[in-house]
């Protein structure tokens, strides 16, 4: 899995994103989605909250090499395989994580592991599952709210 982000430091950790989308170059194995919890882009320590081209979605706790799905694998939703998404939302909070896409609720996760991420920065994160294809997605409108 190859992954693209970009994050930024607001100051604080307990948050809800939005961001409006667009697939520009589909790859057939890209997802895209936000970031929270960013701590180290060298470490590649972050939870990512993404939906897939194919009609899947995930919450991941990433850390360095190792990637850890916070509910039990990639989900399929019928209801995203159908559309794609024009806004996806998230929220972090501690250590709670929630996603949905065009007013729809997708999945909330806890993260209970021994080392939960509670702080850092915020983003939007793009990748492929192979890491071979070209894959685009615009991104406009990113929102935090406190």
């Amino acid at each position: 899995m190859v992954t693209t982000w970009d994050t930024f430091d607001i100051g604080d950790s307990d948050v809800i994103m939005s961001v409006d989308t667009r697939v520009e170059v589909p790859s057939g194995d890209g997802f895209y989605g936000l970031v929270c919890r960013e701590q180290s882009a060298k470490t590649q320590r972050m939870v990512l909250l993404v939906v897939s081209e194919d009609g899947y979605f995930n919450i991941l706790k990433e850390e360095g090499e190792e990637s850890l799905s916070l509910i039990d694998g990639w989900q399929y939703s019928e209801e995203l395989a159908k559309s794609e998404p024009e806004n996806i939302i998230a929220g972090c909070s501690g250590n709670r994580f929630w996603l949905g896409y065009d007013m729809n609720f997708l999945a909330q996760a806890t993260d209970e592991t021994e080392n939960p991420f509670t702080s850092g920065n915020v983003g939007v994160v793009i990748g492929n599952y192979e890491g071979g294809s070209d894959f685009t997605v615009a991104f406009d409108s990113f929102k935090v709210y406190k």
